[in-house]
């Protein structure tokens, strides 16, 4: 009998504190570390009364239980006001999102439930669906709890798969409320799938949430102006957040970013490496591979002391690349894959360019004439699958650079490159330095080959007409590791006495 009556007088206790923890203002931190105190104490004393309870084997003629307090909303009459103010601006349809924010144990899960029976019951909403989040945050568990309420499965494993499906689902309903319950730390709306157009707006009121109120009554008539000259909400949001922006490095960081493809993940130290040019003037490399630029920035022309290396793979939408030529101290330069159709004849002006890669740069029609052999400092050129349309003296229109170019680099060592003409297989080339080639990658019009494990290949479609072969070719085939000839015939069944004429032609070019 004495430990139901201490169980009762700790009941009343603790409702005690949960009214006044009801009262206390969120911004009265002396009063709540004071009702903290005092939960610590009570905690201490119901596991103690827990503990005793539990050694009753049986208990005779046993007092009523009180009533639970927190049994029913209307047991918190501090709560009222809340629950009717929330559910005005529920009816306001301006309203798209609302937070409910306060001390643990305060009655807002209670409140919420409140909420959600008297919503469902005036009809607000087409449909109303209520989330528990947790203190452990589990995106799947979410977006099941979600997606079981509209009366759908997903199945798939992967989350931002679950997110698109759920919100393409959401997107069905007229007017859905949905209420996440019991968040502890910071969730991000669009992860589990929910998309609002309060996205923006949100970014933008963290940006300046430790401002003051004449600051942010200062920001409103600006977001106005911007919709007023055409910009949507979202995108007009967005420019007043990056315009709040403190520095000129974090709007080029931002700016940056906006280059990089949807969910593109970058790592800190690559968008340190990557973000800033003004200013840097120990960047050594930069390397914005894959990214959408269509051209480069006008301020890379300030890196211009230690700056060595570009790498620009894969940027398919480059184009327009003729302010590299101000990079003089540049050393390496990769081009790989990018859509370039004419390689600017401001390169001439790299002097100290040791390493210059083309690869695959399949719509690359001009090099014009004395560029390439300008490079004198060249050691590496890698040119597969790129420009071939090396011209004869004499025998073009004098628009592209000739092969004479390239052979005549005395630092080169590296070579990999294409030749459309099958005419330069016997004209010869003077000055020629390919005999000081360590690796080479020779292809003429474009057979197909594989490269192999071999550093020195040569690959050939050659007809009668290719001989005599001139002398930059028997110094090519007498290194080579692999040999790859083909005929000019490209019909299967004559294929091997093509192959047959070609090695007749090569044995006999190499004994005359």
């Amino acid at each position: 009998q004495h430990w139901i009556v201490k169980v009762g007088e700790v009941w009343d206790e603790v409702a005690e504190l949960a009214r006044k923890a009801g009262e206390i203002s969120s911004f009265d931190i002396t009063a709540r570390c004071r009702l903290g105190t005092e939960s610590k104490k009570k905690i201490i004393i119901v596991d103690k009364l827990l503990n005793e309870g539990r050694g009753f084997c049986s208990v005779s003629n046993p007092a009523s239980v009180p009533s639970r307090v927190v049994e029913h909303f209307d047991s918190f009459a501090s709560r009222e006001p809340t629950k009717n103010e929330v559910i005005q601006a529920l009816m306001n349809d301006k309203t798209n999102l609302i937070g409910v924010y306060g001390m643990g144990g305060v009655g807002k899960t209670t409140l919420m439930k409140e909420i959600h029976k008297q919503v469902e019951e005036i009809k607000l909403f087409d449909k109303v669906v209520l989330a528990t989040v947790s203190q452990n945050l589990d995106l799947k568990g979410i977006q099941t709890q979600i997606a079981e309420s509209l009366g759908m499965k997903l199945e798939e494993k992967n989350i931002s798969t679950r997110a698109a499906r759920l919100s393409a689902r959401l997107k069905q309903e007229e007017r859905i409320l949905l209420i996440l319950d019991d968040i502890w730390t910071r969730l991000e709306q669009v992860d589990v799938g929910i998309i609002l157009s309060e996205a923006a707006i949100v970014t933008l009121a963290r940006t300046l949430r430790k401002k003051d109120e004449g600051f942010w009554l200062d920001v409103i008539p600006q977001l106005k102006k911007s919709m007023y000259e055409g910009l949507d909400l979202v995108t007009a949001s967005i420019k007043l957040s990056y315009d709040f922006l403190k520095t000129s490095r974090a709007k080029l960081c931002f700016l940056l970013c906006c280059l990089l493809p949807e969910d593109y993940k970058i790592a800190m130290d690559e968008l340190g490496r990557c973000g800033f040019f003004e200013g840097m003037k120990r960047l050594a490399t930069l390397d914005v591979s894959h990214t959408h630029i269509s051209s480069l920035l006008q301020s890379l022309a300030s890196l211009t002391d230690c700056f060595q290396a570009l790498c620009l793979d894969g940027c398919f939408q480059l184009e327009d690349v003729s302010l590299i030529g101000n990079l003089k101290t540049l050393e390496i330069l990769s081009l790989q894959e990018t859509s370039i159709s004419r390689l600017p004849e401001e390169v001439r002006g790299l002097t100290n360019l040791r390493m210059l890669n083309l690869t695959a740069t399949e719509g690359l029609t001009c090099i014009p004439p004395n560029v390439i052999s300008c490079l004198s400092s060249l050691e590496e050129l890698y040119m597969d699958a790129s420009f071939d349309g090396w011209e004869i003296e004499g025998r073009g229109d004098g628009c592209n650079a000739s092969l004479v170019e390239v052979a005549s680099l005395t630092n080169l060592t590296t070579l990999h490159v294409a030749i459309d003409n099958i005419e330069w297989l016997s004209t010869d080339i003077h000055p020629c330095h390919w005999d000081k080639l360590t690796e080479f990658y020779i292809n003429s019009n474009r057979i197909e080959s594989k490269y192999g494990v071999y550093k020195r290949q040569v690959a050939l479609k050659t007809t009668s007409d290719s001989y005599p072969f001139a002398d930059w070719v028997k110094v090519l085939v007498e290194r080579t590791c692999q040999l790859n000839l083909r005929g000019e015939d490209s019909d299967e069944r004559n294929q091997l006495s093509w192959n047959v004429l070609a090695v007749q032609l090569f044995l006999r070019a190499l004994t005359t």
